[in-house]
């Protein structure tokens, strides 16, 4: 198993310590882009169609709610990414 699909079966998992440095992680293996514009904590999780998700990254260095981990994995099932 490669560790891109690690990765994606850690996130299916719907982990309540995922990071905001694994979705970076993800996101680039996957494709995609995030952009943070601004000083405020909203960022944008950008798939290669173009398709934005907007989500706060988590302060301190703290884990994604568990909302926010299912928001990520519908939005990245619906562009067909995972």
């Amino acid at each position: 198993m490669s560790t891109k699909e690690k990765m994606i079966e850690r996130l299916l998992s719907v982990p309540k310590d995922y990071t905001y440095f694994e979705l970076r992680s993800l996101s680039s293996k996957l494709g995609c882009s995030i952009s943070q514009k601004g000083s405020g904590s909203r960022c944008m999780l950008i798939s290669p169609s173009g398709a934005r998700l907007a989500f706060h990254k988590p302060h301190n260095y703290c884990y994604f709610k568990g909302y926010a981990v299912k928001d990520i994995i519908l939005f990245l099932q619906k562009e067909g990414l995972i």
